[in-house]
């Protein structure tokens, strides 16, 4: 991300591509050997993430550092009002499984890890998001311009989202053949989970670009609000069937976009209030 907002697209891209690569290889290396497993797979995955940080800390990368310890100082009052959000996204996307085992059955769990592979079709927009749209976005230095750019590239997710949304609406059939004939009469629950997936997506993008401005320090308070409401939903929503634990996704979705465009307002408007100095 650093390598984008400097718009170092190219050796942003190489690092990536690299970790990617990498993590390919060993899993097929893992599925030729017969010796594929979940650690296995979580420890390619963390491989691989080591790899790409490697490759975008080379001096290739950094052609001209400045001084490496004032660097890393900024860096990380950068990153430190940031740090509680990051820890509990770590876990943000497990949490519906987890949910639907603890309260729900086998059916449930099965159901919900089925939809959700449809919710990574709408992830590669995050990926467009983050690896086009907000490097972008944070090289426009007048205000104005970058409200207007927020918008014009908020629209095009927004239209992509709802392509997919219309498209699950008029066809669910199609979609959920892909799944198998034990997953037919899932159409509501299919609706929910692209609903979800784009309202994460959006608030994906929306904490992205607040981060790329430094606007961070009421980022715990826009988490701690996040949590309350995701409390009340656990409290409220029958967690025991598939539906409840896909709207329990979409009331978060929807309190997490709200935050980040309640504080995305305050540093448009006073950016004083959460700019972290």
């Amino acid at each position: 991300m650093l390598l984008r907002l400097a718009t170092r697209y190219g050796a942003a891209y190489r690092a990536e591509l690299g970790g990617g690569l990498f993590r390919l290889g060993v899993i097929a290396l893992l599925i030729a050997l017969s010796r594929l497993s979940s650690l296995a797979a979580l420890a390619a995955g963390s491989l691989a993430a080591i790899l790409a940080l490697a490759l975008a800390d080379s001096p290739a990368a950094h052609p001209e550092r400045g001084e490496r310890a004032a660097a890393r100082r900024s860096v990380g009052r950068y990153l430190l009002p940031t740090l509680p959000s990051a820890l509990y996204f770590a876990v943000q996307g497990p949490l519906t499984i987890w949910l639907a085992a603890t309260f729900g059955n086998t059916r449930s769990i099965a159901e919900v890890g089925a939809l959700g592979r449809f919710g990574l079709v709408v992830g590669l927009l995050t990926g467009l998001s983050g690896a086009v749209l907000v490097p972008r976005l944070a090289g426009i230095a007048e205000l104005r311009s970058f409200a207007l750019a927020f918008l014009r590239y908020g629209a095009l997710l927004i239209a992509l989202a709802a392509a997919i949304f219309i498209s699950a609406a008029l066809a669910p059939n199609v979609f959920l053949a892909i799944l198998g004939p034990h997953y037919r009469g899932l159409q509501h629950e299919l609706l929910l989970l692209i609903t979800g997936s784009c309202l994460s997506m959006l608030g994906s993008y929306v904490a992205t670009v607040n981060l790329s401005r430094g606007w961070t320090r009421l980022q715990a308070v826009a988490l701690a609000g996040e949590v309350a409401v995701q409390a009340a939903l656990i409290a409220t929503l029958p967690l025991a069937t598939t539906a409840g634990v896909l709207w329990f996704q979409v009331g978060g979705a929807t309190a997490g976009l709200t935050f980040q465009l309640a504080v995305f307002a305050l540093g448009f408007r006073r950016p004083a209030w959460v700019t972290w100095s």
